[in-house]
């Protein structure tokens, strides 16, 4: 912006703020313009946040299919990125997630946790569907973190996956039509066994039951 002109033997005070909005150190640069034998000046600009920073990864849980009754774990680290002590009050799957998802911190302790600068901790993410019914495009909710991370309140990390289980379809599931045909002559037709579901299905036995058991 324009300062406007400056009369000789005079100064004129410009301020200047700084608002971090990440972690660490910022660098920046103030360009004055003006007429003379001094056109252009440059100044250096510095500045640090100071305060603690959460960062989590993988930035996202996958699962996949499991079977309904067995449990799944998947690991997250969590890190002080900041400069000051990190305190996470609490951890745990967000309002609506899904049945079966929950969280165990890697001490086994009760929180808040305190995480110094460059400290690391670990959070165990586990699934153990109760039931085969289906979760809406794979949701299974998110893993929240809070904590004294002013810029991330809550981080919030997304968790997919998708309780497992064979869906057998029989085609035609019907009936079987074998149409007319002579006496002593064997007429043959196929039936499909399809599995709709998203682990392998295991087929026990195949049986063609009575009245008809002598003719099939």
């Amino acid at each position: 912006e324009s300062a406007g002109p400056l009369e000789p033997g005079t100064s004129r005070m410009v301020e200047l703020s700084y608002t971090p909005t990440g972690h660490g150190a910022d660098i920046g640069w103030l360009q004055v313009l003006a007429t003379g034998l001094s056109p252009e000046v440059v100044v250096t600009l510095e500045g640090n946040q100071v305060g603690p920073g959460i960062q989590v990864a993988p930035w996202s849980v996958l699962f996949g299919a499991v079977p309904v009754g067995d449990v799944q774990i998947r690991s997250l680290s969590v890190s002080n990125i900041g400069n000051l002590d990190l305190v996470i009050d609490s951890v745990a799957p967000s309002a609506g997630a899904a049945a079966g998802l929950s969280i165990l911190w890697g001490s086994d302790e009760d929180g808040p946790w305190v995480l110094a600068p460059g400290d690391k901790e670990w959070v165990d993410v586990i699934f153990a569907p109760e039931t085969a019914e289906q979760v809406v495009s794979g949701d299974l909710g998110f893993i929240e973190f809070y904590s004294n991370d002013l810029l991330a309140q809550p981080l919030s990390v997304p968790v997919s996956g998708q309780p497992g289980a064979p869906v057998l379809e029989v085609s035609p599931g019907d009936v079987v039509d074998f149409g007319f045909i002579a006496q002593g002559v064997t007429g043959k037709r196929t039936v499909k066994l399809i599995n709709h579901g998203e682990l392998p299905l295991t087929i026990a036995s195949l049986e063609v039951l009575e009245p008809a058991v002598s003719e099939m």
